[in-house]
């Protein structure tokens, strides 16, 4: 077990610091990378600590949400209020540093993208690490694409 060292720097505004915090991992212990089982109870307590915030954005904006697979992957094809197809869509790859959070628990970032681009978003719900590594991650996300392409898509 290690302890994140993340700081948040004095020189930005009281309210910047306030938002970085957000992201600190300070005070949470981070799993060994062969921790599995502690690696998911952290996911978990990130993935519910986005809860409330991720209701909001999506009451507030109201998109159509479906749970797919794509190419075999898991994802949240959002659609913003009063779509129309224009034969374009946005694939969305949620922040985490690839051992954190899902496109569920990023709803804040992907639904307020769909609404503003009044685009078709489809948010890769990737495994994260230590369950897969990088390399699969990136198959995944070109499964989806390849998924896309089948929908006549031109990427």
């Amino acid at each position: 077990m290690m302890t994140s060292h993340y700081s948040v720097p004095t020189t930005i505004s009281p309210e910047a610091q306030e938002a970085l915090k957000e992201f600190s991992l300070d005070g949470d212990t981070i799993p060994a990378p062969d921790d599995f089982d502690g690696w998911k109870k952290l996911w978990q307590e990130k993935e519910e600590s986005n809860k409330e915030d991720n209701t909001k954005v999506v009451d507030h904006y109201k998109p159509v949400i479906e749970e797919r697979k794509l190419g075999g992957v898991p994802v949240l094809d959002i659609k913003p209020k009063n779509w129309q197809d224009n034969g374009k869509v946005l694939v969305y790859t949620h922040g985490g540093g690839y051992v954190l959070f899902s496109a569920a628990s990023t709803l804040i970032s992907s639904v307020p993208v769909a609404d503003a681009t009044r685009l078709r978003v489809v948010s890769i719900d990737y495994t994260v690490a230590p369950f897969a590594k990088w390399a699969e991650v990136t198959d995944q996300v070109i499964q989806v694409i390849k998924a896309l392409i089948t929908e006549d898509y031109s990427l």
